[in-house]
């Protein structure tokens, strides 16, 4: 049979409390058969991989529109990794209104860093027919490595396919973009 030992620090001479909740419920606490440290709430290391340290958030209904084939920046947000080892989960999404007078697409991007200098990380197209428009819905998803501990900015963005006959707009619908750091 198994049993529990408490060992004591020599150098330390705090006194450590076991306390029990109030409770009428008898519980167990089942201790895992492996050694390790217990995680707490007051540090981000220590977490197995596929953990999410953290999220950040950013949402927006302005309206914007783009007539032309340059990435427009709907929003940007930026996360500082807590270790170069980790990866960030990049989801945005919004709806766009593409109106043009012959053949055109409408595309959303995801940059690291702003479009007009940044990485493009992920892009989509959504097409429609000549002389009528359309709304179109984005949703899209990407793992980033930035494999630093500096803070990222990362970019959701749209554009028109084709120039010169076509314009997208936000017309005001609600578009996000949320990052989530993920331990590596």
């Amino acid at each position: 049979m198994s049993s529990i030992k408490l060992e004591s620090n020599a150098s330390g001479t705090g006194i450590f409390t076991i306390a029990s909740p109030n409770s009428n419920t008898n519980r167990t606490l089942t201790l895992p058969n492996n050694t390790g440290t217990i995680l707490t709430s007051a540090t981000t290391t220590g977490f197995p991989a596929g953990s999410v340290i953290q999220v950040v958030d950013g949402t927006s209904t302005s309206t914007v529109t783009n007539s032309t084939t340059t990435p427009v920046d709907l929003l940007t947000v930026s996360i500082t990794p807590s270790s170069a080892n980790n990866k960030i989960l990049v989801i945005g999404s919004f709806a766009c209104q593409i109106n043009q007078t012959s053949n055109a697409y409408g595309q959303a991007n995801i940059y690291r860093g702003v479009s007009a200098t940044g990485t493009l990380l992920q892009r989509q197209f959504w097409g429609v027919a000549s002389n009528i428009g359309g709304y179109a819905p984005f949703c899209l998803c990407r793992l980033d490595s930035p494999s630093t501990t500096s803070a990222q900015n990362y970019s959701l963005s749209f554009a028109t396919g084709s120039s010169g006959t076509s314009s997208v707009s936000t017309d005001g619908a609600r578009y996000t973009l949320t990052l989530m750091e993920i331990a590596g």
